[in-house]
């Protein structure tokens, strides 16, 4: 998944970037979502260690984001297909996973 682009992670930061496919194949089940979740903070602890930062307890958060990735083919402006579909990514739900609970909401711009 992370070599499709579906998952994008900051080890330093405890960060990771979920695709909507990703985020569609786990929803529906609670328990699956955070085990998914505990594979992630397992992949990012590997990585923590070689860095030489602490490891990631369950009790600290993993915070997310869920984006729907929008290829755009053509330019409305100008009336032309573009030579490479030009990728956009659109923020749709924030999270966080803590504990084994997936906690998630409607992405608002400017809302805190």
């Amino acid at each position: 998944m992370i070599r499709e682009k579906l998952i994008g992670i900051d080890v330093k930061e405890c960060y990771v970037a979920l695709d909507l496919s990703v985020h569609l194949l786990y929803k529906d089940d609670d328990r699956k979502y955070a085990a998914f979740f505990d594979t992630l903070r397992a992949f990012i602890n590997y990585h923590r260690g070689y860095m030489d930062l602490p490891m990631l307890q369950p009790e600290e958060r993993i915070n997310f984001c869920v984006n729907f990735r929008r290829e755009i083919r053509f330019d409305l402006e100008n009336e032309e297909f573009y030579d490479e579909p030009r990728v956009e990514y659109i923020p749709w739900l924030v999270g966080f996973c803590q504990s084994g609970t997936v906690v998630y909401d409607v992405f608002e711009k400017g809302k805190k």
